[in-house]
């Protein structure tokens, strides 16, 4: 469309903003401004540049630039911290980018975004790119947001510990506490929980990880689940032409499709969960690709099933991965997120469609080891499901947990000695017991195909946290 400008806007180390504290309810809080910002602020500020295509709802409609004279912005996809914007006009286009930026320190304090607007292009992907890449050239010149360092003449934040303390902050079950701007306004919107009236309406937010891993099985232990869309960019190159009515359709559609899957999945994770009860989950983040949250151990299972049912039936041409981290619930969340980061990269680099994991316990911590034999990660999600339906059918069987832990110790040993501790170990199974593990391993300890490897480790890792359905 000649003669128009596209204003982009992007906010800034999303996640730094949203882990920067530790307790449950000012991540919480850190996520709610960040919608808040993309969504409500954001649109009442577009609303003050004449009429667009936003409905009385704040719902995006398809009205168009090019077929309304009197429409003088239309939005081309919002979400994940992201607003793109159509202008007739440069000088709205201007003062939007620069408006919109303000709304993170207005609303997130120590929340920031980047924008830029570009005129019109050869076309809505040439102009597209052009804005992307404005904005990232400003984020790299950008300063880097200075580490507060202790001083006589102030106090740390006790929350995040990265700005001075600036606020009282009294908690009924931790005492009073010292809190930096950006803090205090997380908890205060710490309150309300993402999503949680549209998963059930019955069940309260958890007030914290504690009281969410009391929940769990094995007790007080919970997973974090990271989880992206594959090749996305590739998937919009093969689209032509990109029309800007395309870019919002598909992009919304895959934003909606990552809602649905995630709140199916969080309603298949509390299905036997009572009414009035603390929600066995925590919905941190939701993007215009990726999800973050976090479950009790044992609800991965039908949370990624019910995800992924959802996934492939809206978006059958493309493929999501995943990187899962059990662990007690005192594990700092910082290191929860570092591991998932590390392992959605490890389950991406093996194609994509895949899933990743990480057990993190005082007796089994076993980081990423690339092309290790120890090991068949990362899974196709059709390989991890069977593997957790061995585990079920096993525990079915009245399996001994300690036998199971035994493959533990084959699985790094020498191959040829953890072959044959394999063979003595499985002639002293129960006859019910050996088709279930033969079906598990069916050339034995060691797999040729698609490599030399094994799931034994992988087996004993996870028995815990699956349960005997």
């Amino acid at each position: 469309m000649e003669g128009t400008f596209l204003a982009v806007v992007d906010a800034d180390r999303i996640q730094d903003y949203i882990f920067a504290p530790r307790q449950l309810k000012l991540i919480r809080g850190a996520s709610a401004i960040l919608l808040d910002i993309n969504f409500s602020h954001s649109f009442q500020l577009l609303r003050e540049y004449g009429s667009g295509n936003l409905d009385e709802h704040g719902e995006v409609t398809e009205a168009r630039l090019d077929q309304n004279p009197l429409q003088r912005w239309e939005i081309v996809y919002a979400g994940g911290g992201n607003v793109y914007v159509l202008f007739r006009e440069e000088d709205s286009a201007k003062k939007f980018a620069v408006a919109a930026c303000s709304l993170y320190r207005k609303h997130g304090v120590s929340a920031s975004a980047t924008a830029a607007y570009v005129p019109w292009g050869q076309s809505f992907r040439a102009t597209l790119e052009s804005a992307q890449e404005a904005v990232m050239i400003r984020k790299s010149s950008a300063a880097t947001p200075a580490q507060t360092f202790s001083n006589p003449y102030w106090k740390i934040c006790e929350a995040c510990g990265g700005a001075p303390a600036a606020h009282w902050s009294r908690n009924p079950v931790t005492g009073i506490s010292i809190l930096c701007a950006a803090c205090k306004v997380r908890r205060s919107h710490g309150q309300r929980a993402l999503y949680l009236d549209e998963v059930s309406p019955g069940l309260r937010p958890p007030p914290d990880f504690e009281i969410m891993a009391a929940q769990a099985r094995p007790e007080n232990y919970l997973a974090l689940v990271y989880i992206d869309i594959d090749r996305l960019g590739r998937f919009f190159e093969e689209i032509h032409p990109l029309a800007p009515e395309d870019y919002r359709k598909h992009s919304m559609h895959i934003r909606d499709t990552i809602k649905k899957g995630v709140i199916a999945g969080c309603q298949s994770a509390c299905a036997t969960t009572p009414v009035d009860s603390c929600a066995p989950f925590e919905i941190i983040l939701l993007g215009g690709d990726d999800a973050i949250l976090m479950l009790v151990a044992q609800a991965v299972r039908p949370f990624l099933r019910s995800f992924r049912e959802i996934f492939q039936e809206r978006l059958p041409n493309l493929t999501f991965s995943a990187g899962v981290v059990w662990a007690h619930h005192h594990l700092p969340i910082a290191q929860y997120t570092y591991h998932a980061k590390d392992l959605l990269c490890s389950a991406k680099a093996g194609g994509g469609g895949r899933i990743d994991y990480l057990v993190v316990s005082e007796s089994m911590v076993r980081g990423r080891d690339k092309g290790s034999r120890r090991t068949m990660r990362p899974y196709s999600f059709e390989d991890f499901d069977n593997l957790f339906k061995t585990i079920a059918a096993l525990k079915r069987q009245g399996f001994p947990s300690n036998k199971a832990h035994q493959l533990y110790a084959m699985a790094f040993a020498e191959e040829s000695q953890g072959a044959l501790d394999y063979l003595c170990w499985f002639s002293r199974l129960e006859p019910s017991h050996r088709s279930t593990v033969c079906r598990f391993f069916p050339q034995g300890l060691w797999q040729e195909h698609p490599r030399r490897a094994t799931g034994a480790a992988d087996l004993a890792e996870l028995w815990d946290f699956v349960e005997a359905e």
